[in-house]
């Protein structure tokens, strides 16, 4: 059976399927044939496990090895390959598709990994403070996998962060904020007394109002994960 991406408001006989094989997984999900927040976690958890993009979202290709798991042992095995130059095939492709996302890459999406994706992974490898190697490997899949979350996810799964969260979720956000010049302090990924007076800099200067300091929906969507357009003074 062929089927669309699936994403985030889907429903029917598709969405359903899909849920049922998640079930079999031991991935736990409501029992509608909606496509919701159960089943977006649920995709992230199964994409991260089985080391892929973890977009939330599900095409014919990540429908297909879902279904080949049912039948796997549960320890997850290596099917996400080091990508470098020379490579081709959906894997290549996947990666094209998230760093044009990202504003990275202008090439053409045909799943060949040539110099224009080599120089745009190498772009995103030194934004994210990796080494840019070119290589497409652990770090790297990581570091897209979060940045992709919070842009993709459905707004009611991203988190609220204020004064006194932690985690890697912090971490991005205080990049976002010190590569647009609010925010000077380490990327530690503890919400800090700091790190709330760079977002209520960011805010005041990105016009928002109604979240003070808080990182809501208005937030996250202002926010440009290259760099904001909106700049600051750094102090």
């Amino acid at each position: 059976m062929t089927v669309d991406v699936l994403v985030f408001g889907n429903s029917g006989l598709s969405v359903r399927d899909l849920k049922t094989l998640l079930t079999a997984l031991e991935y736990p999900v409501t029992s509608t044939d909606m496509y919701d927040e159960s089943t977006v976690t649920a995709v992230v958890e199964y994409q991260r496990q089985y080391r892929r993009l973890a977009t939330g979202t599900v095409d014919e290709n990540c429908l297909e090895e879902i279904r080949k798991s049912v039948a796997l042992p549960k320890e997850p095995v290596e099917i996400y390959p080091e990508l470098k130059v020379g490579d081709e095939g959906i894997d290549v492709l996947r990666i094209q598709k998230v760093l044009a996302f990202l504003g990275f890459y202008t090439g053409a999406l045909d799943g060949v990994f040539g110099p224009k994706t080599e120089l745009s992974v190498k772009q995103f490898q030194s934004a994210s403070k990796l080494d840019p190697n070119g290589i497409v490997g652990d770090e790297t899949r990581e570091s897209l996998d979060k940045h992709i979350a919070i842009i993709l996810l459905p707004p009611s799964i991203r988190q609220v962060l204020r004064e006194g969260d932690q985690g890697e979720i912090v971490e991005l956000l205080q990049d976002a904020l010190s590569k647009s010049g609010f925010y000077t302090g380490d990327v530690d990924g503890l919400f800090s007394s700091m790190t709330k007076n760079a977002v209520e800099r960011f805010q005041k200067a990105a016009g928002i109002t109604g979240e003070n300091g808080i990182v809501g929906p208005k937030t996250w969507d202002a926010l440009d994960w290259e760099g904001s357009s909106v700049a600051g003074s750094g102090a």
